[in-house]
């Protein structure tokens, strides 16, 4: 079984990718796990075509099923960190597949905390966005960081 966490990023159709081969390869199950930062979010949202969200969520499901593979789909909210933590808690997982944005520090504290839980993962996936991938969300964050330092 694998664990894709959806966070909106560029990096996520990679991860995508990656995951829905190896789950057609090894006829694995693959859940996606969508995170929502806010407290609330309005599911309307992510299931509307027309907002920036929706169209993220049925891209990413179109790009599994393109592979043959029907994802089980898993929406939490609140912080990603103890989202990620709780689903590996809830069900059992063999592999967890992350997005990784430029530096990585959220992907490097999720992988530290998920095996500080005690989850009995396999493997670990890290996928990072190119310049295809890459939304422009991701390009106006280090924009900012570079007019910053």
């Amino acid at each position: 079984r694998l664990l894709v966490v959806l966070r909106g990023l560029g990096a996520d159709m990679r991860a995508l990718s990656w995951s829905a081969a190896l789950a057609a390869a090894e006829q694995a199950a693959l859940t996606l796990l969508v995170l929502t930062g806010a407290t609330h979010s309005d599911l309307h949202d992510l299931l509307d075509e027309t907002t920036e969200a929706g169209r993220h969520l049925a891209d990413a499901i179109s790009a599994v099923a393109l592979r043959g593979i029907e994802p089980n789909l898993r929406i939490r909210q609140g912080n990603p960190l103890h989202q990620i933590t709780e689903e590996l808690a809830a069900r059992p997982y063999e592999m967890l597949v992350l997005s990784a944005e430029n530096r990585g520090e959220f992907v490097a504290t999720a992988a530290e905390e998920s095996l500080a839980s005690g989850a009995q993962l396999r493997a670990l996936l890290v996928c990072k966005p190119n310049r295809i991938t890459a939304t422009s969300r991701t390009f106006q964050s280090t924009k900012r960081r570079l007019h910053r330092g």
